[in-house]
């Protein structure tokens, strides 16, 4: 019986992916976008009113005048590194999963756009993240099996047993 090399899986599927940092609790994720720009990006799950569920939101690191740090999930950069940018995010999404192993992502963007870009590279993706979660979409309030052909509200994902 082959046991599924969890790391060595992270390591060669998402080889090009940015490093980050995160917080204890790994909740929020910290990494340096550097396509035409420098750029802090932050990766936060939230939990949400539903036990168990938390959203996934990604923003600009910013700091107001006080020094008072926030996420700005509004700017769009198109910083020309969106195979690195969702790399990492999934990378992300991964490490999350190892150290809550329990909790279902739930993913929505903020604008359309941006819920486009996850629809189209979560389908270019889709075998890779099948090997962990079971992938789900979100049309009109249900919920469906992810395919490329549909354009979602939202997606969900589930950790596989």
């Amino acid at each position: 019986m082959k046991i599924f090399n969890y790391t060595q899986y992270i390591k060669e599927t998402f080889n090009d992916a940015y490093n980050f940092n995160s917080t204890n609790d790994f909740l929020i994720y910290e990494f340096t976008s550097s396509g035409k720009t420098l750029i802090n990006r932050v990766v936060v799950f939230s939990e949400t009113e539903f036990k168990n569920i938390y959203n996934l939101g990604q923003g600009i690191k910013t700091t107001d005048d006080d020094g008072t740090f926030y996420v700005d999930y509004d700017t769009e950069t198109n910083n020309n590194d969106m195979k690195e940018l969702f790399s990492t995010i999934f990378k992300i999404i991964l490490m999350f999963n190892i150290n809550h192993p329990n909790n279902i992502i739930y993913i929505k963007g903020n604008t359309y756009q941006k819920i486009k870009i996850y629809n189209f590279l979560l389908s270019r993706h889709k075998n890779k993240i099948n090997k962990k979660f079971y992938l789900y979409g979100i049309i009109n309030g249900d919920m469906i099996h992810f395919n490329k052909y549909q354009d979602f509200e939202s997606i969900v994902l589930i950790p596989k047993k």
